[in-house]
C-alpha cells in the first residue's frame, strides 16, 4: 500500500512539474513574441529617421524639369530631414512632370485647388517621430513641444520632397505610411484636411484625412 502511495505521489509530482514547465515555456514564448514586436517597432522607427538628404535648386530643376534658381547655400540636413528646394509649384504642375507622371497617382480631385507655398529651401520631416497614433490636434500639441520651430508641411512641398527622394535614392521616405499635411478642406463633406501616402510602387498619393483618426503621421517643415 505504501509503495502504491509513493508511486502515485511520484506521478502527481511529475505531472505538476510537467505542467509548471509547460506554463513557463508558454509565458516565455509570449515574452519572446512581445520582445520581437518591440524590436521590430524600434527598428522601423530607426529606419524612418534614417533619412538625411539635401537637394539643391539645381538638382531639383534637373530631376523634375521645373525652373528652380537660388543663390542661397543649401542647408545641412539633420537626421530625419530632407532638405529640398521648392519653387512654388502646384500639385498639378508636379503631376505633369515626367517624374510626377511616374511617381504620383493620377488623381484629379486636387485640380480644384491651386495650393502653393513660398519658394525657398525647406527642412522636411515626412514622418515626424511620435506623431503616429494621435488626432490632428494632438499632433499639433506634440509638435509645439518637440519642435516649436516647425509647422505642418504644405502638401506641394511634401510631395516635392517625396519625388526628389524616391528618384534620387530609389527608397520610399514614407515607408508606405500616410502623413497629414497643412491644407484644410472645410468644403469637402466627410473630410477635414489633406495627407500624402505611399501606397505601392514608390508612388505618392495626395489624399484626404479626418482630424479624429489616429493612423496618420504628421509631415512637418521649417523654411530657411
Amino acid at each position: 500500500m505504501s509503495t502504491n502511495k509513493q508511486s502515485l505521489s511520484r506521478v502527481v509530482l511529475s505531472a505538476v512539474c510537467t505542467l509548471l514547465l509547460a506554463l513557463s515555456l508558454f509565458y516565455a514564448w509570449f515574452w519572446l513574441v512581445d520582445w520581437l514586436q518591440d524590436l521590430k517597432k524600434i527598428t522601423q522607427q530607426q529606419k524612418k529617421t534614417e533619412v538625411r538628404q539635401a537637394y539643391s535648386a539645381q538638382t531639383v530643376s534637373h530631376i523634375l524639369g521645373l525652373p528652380a534658381e537660388s543663390s542661397e547655400s543649401v542647408p545641412v540636413p539633420k537626421n530625419g530631414e530632407i532638405v529640398v528646394y521648392y519653387g512654388g509649384w502646384t500639385l498639378q504642375e508636379l503631376r505633369n512632370t515626367p517624374v510626377g507622371k511616374k511617381h504620383m497617382w493620377i488623381s484629379g480631385w486636387y485640380d480644384e485647388y491651386q495650393w502653393k507655398a513660398a519658394p525657398g529651401y525647406y527642412r522636411v520631416v515626412l514622418l515626424f517621430p511620435g506623431s503616429e497614433g494621435k488626432t490632428f490636434e494632438e499632433q499639433l500639441r506634440h509638435l509645439r513641444v518637440k519642435r516649436p520651430g516647425m509647422r505642418p508641411a504644405p502638401i506641394p512641398v511634401a510631395v516635392t520632397a517625396f519625388l526628389m527622394h524616391v528618384v534620387a535614392t530609389g527608397k520610399d521616405p514614407l515607408q508606405e505610411q500616410y502623413s497629414r499635411c497643412a491644407e484644410r478642406l472645410p468644403d469637402r463633406e466627410g473630410v477635414d484636411g489633406t495627407a500624402i501616402g505611399a501606397v505601392t510602387l514608390n508612388r505618392v498619393y495626395p489624399g484626404f484625412s479626418r482630424d479624429h483618426e489616429r493612423h496618420h503621421f504628421l509631415a512637418v517643415v521649417s523654411q530657411e
